[in-house]
This record gives C-alpha cells, sequence and structure tokens, in this order.
C-alpha cells in the first residue's frame, strides 16, 4: 500500500486566544496565558475524531504533546 499526503485527522480548529478561553470557562484557577489549546469547530462525520471530540470542545494536548494556541504542538523533546 502507497499512501500520499497527510492524513486528516477528522476536525477542524481556531486557534485560540484569552477572549475565546473566558468565553469556553477553559480558564479554572490559572490564567489564560498559562492555558493553551485550540476551539474545536466542526468534527467530520464518519472520521475517527467524531467519537471522542464534538463543536467548541478544547484541546489542550494530543498524544501527550501540549498544543500551543495558534495549534502547533509542543514537542519537549526539541
Amino acid at each position: 500500500i502507497v499512501l500520499h499526503g497527510i492524513a486528516d485527522i477528522g476536525f477542524r480548529y481556531q486557534a485560540s486566544c484569552e477572549l475565546l478561553k473566558r468565553a469556553l470557562d477553559v480558564i479554572n484557577s490559572e490564567s489564560a496565558d498559562e492555558i493553551t489549546g485550540v476551539c474545536i469547530t466542526r468534527v467530520f462525520e464518519t472520521s475517527i475524531a467524531e467519537k471522542a471530540l464534538k463543536k467548541n470542545d478544547f484541546v489542550v494536548a494530543l498524544n501527550d504533546l501540549d498544543l500551543r494556541d495558534n495549534g502547533t504542538i509542543l514537542d519537549p523533546r526539541y
């Protein structure tokens, strides 16, 4: 089997900011700057993500790797 391109993870997201975090109530005792992640804007039907995510979820990590507010992954190895 030969696969070309990057697999689609089955959802779309919006970069987050302090205002969005407050609107989604993702701020607990930490400040908005200390919590990083993205807001899920769409989950595609029949995707693997459909089993775990829904619109307006706030994702802070993928596979135990932290996400920045712009959607990039923080890998401590680099």
